[in-house]
């Protein structure tokens, strides 16, 4: 369960991205995928890092001329 306080720090975090224009912005997790992943490496996301990743998931989109970057992260 995300906090309200929570909440509103990371939207306003992803806000603040997509504003800046400075990363693709996917989908974030969901909450099967969130419970797999703190399960998988042995974790709690903290509030506010949780609610920034759920409103959207800043993804790295290289460059053509970025060397040694060869894929995007996909979803399994």
């Amino acid at each position: 369960m995300i906090s309200e306080e929570g909440a509103l720090i990371g939207k306003a975090a992803a806000e603040r991205l997509v504003q800046l224009n400075c990363r693709v912005i996917e989908p974030g997790p969901t909450d099967v995928e969130f419970a797999r992943i703190e399960h998988e490496y042995g974790f709690i996301f903290a509030d506010d890092h949780r609610a920034f990743l759920a409103a959207s998931l800043p993804v790295h989109q290289p460059r053509d001329d970025e060397p040694g970057v060869s894929h995007v992260w996909e979803r399994p």
